[in-house]
């Protein structure tokens, strides 16, 4: 099994938000640091715009601050409003790209994160 001791992930987009602003997907980052059990005491969460590259860039750089680098990159974002790409409206295709395909890409091509092995 892969071992995730040591390791600093970022997870991007943990979810649905609850009522105390935490968001579900949260259990995620809970899956990480399962097999060892410890407190999540260096655990943060913050609230960003994973559609802005500004503050992506500022959640990534965060990150390598606090914990010196990121091991693990999880982007988990998406949203899927009804109805299809012919029937939608023109800004709620474009929040669906924005959230689903520009998000990771911007996390994934982040400046602090191209070129790091």
């Amino acid at each position: 099994m892969l071992r995730l001791d040591g390791k600093a992930a970022l997870v991007n987009g943990l979810g649905q938000a609850g009522p105390d602003g935490r968001v579900i997907g949260a259990a995620c980052a809970v899956l990480f640091r399962a097999p060892s059990k410890k407190p999540a005491s260096s655990a943060t969460w913050s609230r960003r715009d994973a559609t802005s590259s500004a503050s992506v860039k500022a959640l990534v750089d965060a990150c390598v601050v606090k914990h010196g680098r990121i091991d693990i990159l999880l982007t988990n974002l998406g949203q899927s409003p009804p109805g299809t790409a012919a029937s939608m409206a023109e800004h709620t295709w474009d929040s669906q790209m924005a959230t689903n395909l520009k998000s990771v890409c911007l996390a994934c091509l982040c400046p602090s994160l191209v070129g790091k092995d």
